[in-house]
């Protein structure tokens, strides 16, 4: 994503990170390893050691501030995960295994998903010492999960993006797998708070056109992290300007992300 961080991307207004948060139960014990920011249920923020060390350094870090004996692995980009892991979570109660690693409907297992006991977790953690650099592939050969294969549905749920056009994608199944809608409650329980504000808005300012949330939140975050961060209200001030003005709003949205990346850049080549 270019340096950004997805659990600030945004789905209709509302970031990846909530989305998820806002489909886990309410009683769920959750542990995020990334730098803290507010959040709309109680969690622990923790870091891995060394930063960025890796998929498995990160898990190990959260591991130690588990007290749960069954433990869920998401990931922030995959907002419908939170579904498959009380799926899961219900299965593992009835069943022997020490995990279970659900398959796609392409036959791709999907790590970030799997529901584990944590004691088994701990013992692999321990064998993978260190973990820094470690893929999780090793880590789901030490564990030895036992197969679920997701029906198409459901493997849609765990989706994820890498990518500007994944996210697209992410977007776009969560309009229709979760009820995004403008002015209405997600099926997970999730307020969208920002959409019914752009909603009053559109009425107090007599605005009959759509406006598209994510587009604007995206290029404003592209200003703040490749120029610097007040740049973001000015950008989507100009925007309304030239949209105002006649200009078409994608164009100038796109023009607007390619100016900021070639500012970024060009900072970058300044020498120090």
């Amino acid at each position: 994503m270019g340096g950004l961080d997805k659990a600030e991307m945004t789905l209709h207004g509302v970031s990846s990170l909530e989305w998820l948060l806002g489909g886990l139960q309410a009683a769920a014990e959750v542990i995020v390893v990334a730098p803290e920011r507010p959040t709309s249920l109680p969690v622990v923020f923790c870091l891995e050691e060394p930063r960025f060390g890796g998929p498995v350094a990160a898990l190990g870090a959260a591991l130690g501030q588990v007290r749960a004996p069954v433990v869920a692995v998401l990931g922030v980009d995959a907002p419908g995960g939170a579904s498959i892991a009380e799926l899961l979570a219900h299965e593992l109660d009835a069943s022997i295994a020490s995990g279970l690693m659900p398959v796609d409907a392409q036959g791709q297992a999907q790590p970030l998903g799997m529901v584990v006991r944590a004691e088994p977790l701990r013992l692999a953690l321990a064998r993978l010492q260190p973990l820094a650099g470690r893929s999780m592939r090793e880590l789901v050969q030490e564990l030895g999960l036992q197969p679920r294969r997701l029906s198409a549905e459901e493997s849609r749920l765990l989706t994820d993006f890498d990518t500007a056009e994944q996210l697209g994608d992410v977007r776009r199944q969560a309009a229709v797998a979760f009820g995004a809608t403008p002015g209405t409650t997600m099926t997970n329980g999730l307020q969208m708070s920002l959409e019914r504000w752009v909603q009053e808005l559109r009425t107090e300012l007599g605005i009959d056109d759509e406006i598209d949330i994510d587009a604007i939140l995206d290029l404003t975050r592209v200003a703040a992290h490749g120029v610097q961060r007040p740049a973001a209200p000015l950008t989507a001030y100009l925007l309304g300007l030239a949209v105002a003005r006649g200009a078409d709003f994608t164009l100038s949205a796109q023009a607007i992300q390619l100016a900021a990346e070639s500012w970024e850049r060009s900072q970058d080549e300044q020498p120090r």
